[in-house]
């Protein structure tokens, strides 16, 4: 078997504040990936996964000062040891890579079509003799990746998309150059069940049929089972275990492998709905509708949330869900009615809408753009509660310290920039900021998706345990099955803006009527 990629005994470190302060991100890590197959790098959020994935393209800011020992040798050649202009002529067509948050990687001033077609001309250019060529290869790219209706995107901003259909808009030009190595950074985290699966059986062919080489970072042990020849486990910037995945899945020889998989989420909220005591009704959804652009995106959209219940909206990217959840808060313009604890909100004054807000709080899918660049953490979580003039200043410090604690964040967290965190730390900030505030309905769109199996687990936990103290309503918007089964008592399914079916989460989950949920509930399995 031959080795397309090998690292040996690399270390990372990185300084700061002009190298006064260092730390130390790897710790002699060695990792082979052979040629045709896929190695899954595996661990929970701040492990090291993508700056090791970073490393091997040298991608690490140069603000960072990163120190490396040790070797990345691809094809016989160190990586590490090659200048910037010989990188460039790797990047792309010979090694290429999926970041892990597409609202940041992609450009924000370029279209569908001149992003994917910038890439294509660039590394393909000796294919295309004329423009229909070129339009050919990108159309042929994006139905490779399952981007849906792509002529009707082509001339769309990243802002436009949804967040599934970005990551698979940053999936096609990953591969539209053909590379031998793709290094795929939680490539998968934004997409719908039903994409997920559909995405990496693509994935797999393209790899067998172009013999590419595969680097799969992920938190998602279940899913790395199913596509993965070979996994690497990775805690603190330690490579702890490597081996066959089948031998790593029955006979994991490390505790925290073994703890990576005793973290599967349990049910935490009661099963028979003649147990619900749902009395209070926070929210009511009546005939909603959203147009956009003269399109109409949300049909006649109906339900209820109460006090203490957890409303679990699933469907695939691109259905209307993230649209659903803006129009609740107040964010698009939309026709019919939204009742919030009695109160019509498009009824409201603008100031009484704000005081409202403090008592119905979002956690928006993309976490990068919802956190203010210029804001260290601190000043993030204590915004809303300045705004809001509540509490006292030590008091505001102590309910921070508290909530880092429950999220399972340290205090040294507080001094740093959202582009010094990791995508699982910024979605804890992000949940963070929402409960400070202790609304009564918090609306959460993909709230664990950027979390390692622990973490989620933890959080999760955390959130049933709020409900019950506090009696706080949840929306939760997600492709996660698992999310689903450990904390939703009432589930909506959507498609195409329209509610398929919507029932008790006993009901949806295993006893589904219509065939759309049935293929739904068949793919998210998949993942499991």
């Amino acid at each position: 078997m031959s080795i397309l990629l090998s690292i040996r005994d690399v270390s990372l470190t990185l300084y700061a504040n002009r190298q006064k302060y260092q730390k130390k991100i790897l710790h002699h890590v060695s990792l082979e990936i052979p040629t045709g197959k896929t190695v899954a790098l595996v661990g929970e959020s701040g492990s090291g996964k993508s700056m090791l994935g970073l490393s091997i393209l040298g991608l690490l800011p140069k603000a960072l000062y990163p120190s490396y020992t040790g070797e990345i040798l691809f094809k016989e050649i160190d990586l590490l040891k090659c200048s910037e202009n010989s990188l460039y002529n790797f990047r792309g067509k010979h090694i290429s890579m999926i970041f892990q948050e597409p609202s940041s990687a992609l450009n924000p001033l370029k279209t569908l079509r001149s992003a994917l077609q910038e890439v294509l001309i660039l590394h393909r250019k000796q294919e295309f003799l004329n423009r229909a060529d070129l339009d050919a290869a990108m159309f042929d790219i994006l139905d490779k990746v399952g981007f849906s209706y792509a002529k009707n995107k082509l001339d769309a901003y990243p802002h436009q998309l949804s967040g599934g259909q970005k990551q698979r808009l940053m999936i096609a030009m990953a591969l539209s150059a053909k590379p031998e190595l793709l290094i795929a950074d939680e490539p998968t985290t934004a997409l719908d069940v039903t994409l997920q699966k559909e995405l990496l059986m693509r994935l797999q062919h393209i790899q067998e049929t172009q013999g590419m080489s595969i680097l799969f970072i992920s938190h998602n042990l279940p899913l790395v089972s199913r596509i993965a020849h070979f996994v690497g486990i990775l805690k603190e910037g330690q490579m702890v275990e490597q081996s066959e995945t089948e031998k790593i899945l029955k006979t994991p020889s490390h505790p925290y492998t073994r703890k990576l998989w005793g973290s599967i989420p349990d049910r935490w909220v009661q099963d028979d709905p003649q147990d619900f005591n749902f009395q209070k009704t926070l929210l009511q959804v009546r005939n909603l509708e959203v147009t956009l652009r003269h399109n109409k995106i949300l049909h006649d959209i109906n339900f209820d949330v109460h006090a203490g219940q957890t409303v679990s909206i699933v469907g695939e990217s691109g259905s209307g869900k993230s649209t659903l959840a803006l129009a609740i808060a107040q964010l698009l313009h939309y026709s019919g009615e939204i009742i919030f604890q009695n109160h019509r909100l498009s009824s409201l004054s603008p100031e009484n809408l704000r005081q409202e807000r403090r008592h119905f709080q979002m956690i928006f899918q993309d976490l990068f753009s919802s956190l203010n660049p210029r804001m260290c953490v601190q000043d993030s979580l204590m915004e809303g509660m300045k705004n809001y003039k509540l509490w006292s200043l030590e008091e505001r410090k102590i309910r921070i310290q508290n909530i880092l604690s429950q999220v399972e964040l340290s205090a040294d967290i507080l001094n740093r920039y959202p582009h010094q965190l990791s995508g699982g730390q910024r979605q804890r900030i992000c949940i963070a900021r929402s409960l400070l505030l202790e609304p009564q309905l918090l609306i959460l769109d993909e709230p664990t998706s950027a979390l390692d199996v622990t973490v989620q687990k933890e959080i999760l936990h955390l959130l049933v345990t709020l409900q019950k103290r506090i009696s706080i309503g949840y929306i939760v918007i997600t492709h996660d099955l698992k999310v689903v089964e450990s904390i939703a008592h009432h589930v909506i399914v959507v498609k195409s803006g329209r509610v398929i079916e919507q029932g008790s989460a006993a009901e949806i989950l295993n006893r589904p009527k219509d065939c759309y949920t049935k293929q739904l509930m068949e793919s998210a399995r998949w993942a499991m």
